[in-house]
């Protein structure tokens, strides 16, 4: 809501009995936020467009610093961090023009939480899945925060490909889906090497590296990237 002085924001809290999945996940638990994940992307339109901050597509797809990461990284400007998968420089390009596809892949006017992950999400006793801290809330794709917890869950073991049939991925090209990854990677290198923000943990970039190769592991395992060989 608004007023002459400017908009208004609600604060809504409540105590949730639940706990957090992803330490590691399991398929059960990976299911139930999948669940989760696709109640919040049928939410309706209307609904989606009033909660809303902004759009994916404009944030996260047309992201200049991502863009600009991965294409150093892609023309051997700025180093391709130690930490992560190594890959030779044809699969930085594949991943570079993947991250330009971003923007027009994550269009749409679906609620969107855009940063779905295991701290953000509480299993109650009888198993659904709360999703909490909507600081993000933004209109997009509808698979997004699906396919965001993917990395990680793929990282502890769970095949993703068991949410193939999800409604939301229903005729969405895989290049879609390899593009949100690959800008999300971009997104992930920027800010590395600088401390963290005041008030976040210092484990921060930790967290950054981890996501980072995860989802670059995703990728290579997706389009058939041959890796090259460390050092």
């Amino acid at each position: 809501m608004s007023t002459a002085d400017g908009p208004w924001r609600v604060l809504v809290l409540d105590a949730i009995d639940g706990r957090q999945p992803g330490a590691p996940w399991s398929s059960a638990d990976a299911d139930a936020a999948a669940s989760a994940c696709l109640e919040v992307a049928a939410v309706p339109s209307g609904v989606a467009a009033a909660v809303a901050t902004g759009t994916l597509a404009s944030d996260l797809g047309g992201d200049v610093e991502a863009l600009e990461a991965l294409e150093a990284t892609a023309g051997g400007t700025r180093a391709w961090p130690s930490d992560l998968p190594p890959l030779d420089g044809k699969c930085l390009a594949d991943l570079a023009a993947l991250g330009l596809r971003a923007e027009r892949a994550l269009e749409g006017e679906s609620l969107v939480h855009a940063d779905t992950r295991p701290d953000n999400l509480l299993i109650e006793p009888a198993g659904t899945v709360r999703i909490v801290d909507w600081n993000h809330a933004t209109l997009g794709a509808p698979w997004v925060d699906l396919v965001a917890l993917w990395p990680l869950m793929r990282h502890h073991g769970v095949g993703v490909h068991r949410f193939a049939g999800a409604p939301a991925l229903d005729g969405v090209p895989e290049e879609d889906i390899d593009a949100f990854l690959a800008i999300l990677v971009g997104y992930l290198l920027c800010d590395l090497d600088a401390p963290p923000p005041p008030g976040c943990t210092p484990a921060l970039r930790r967290h950054q590296l981890l996501i980072a190769g995860a989802s670059t592991a995703l990728l290579a395992q997706r389009r058939g990237w041959v890796q090259r060989a460390p050092g």
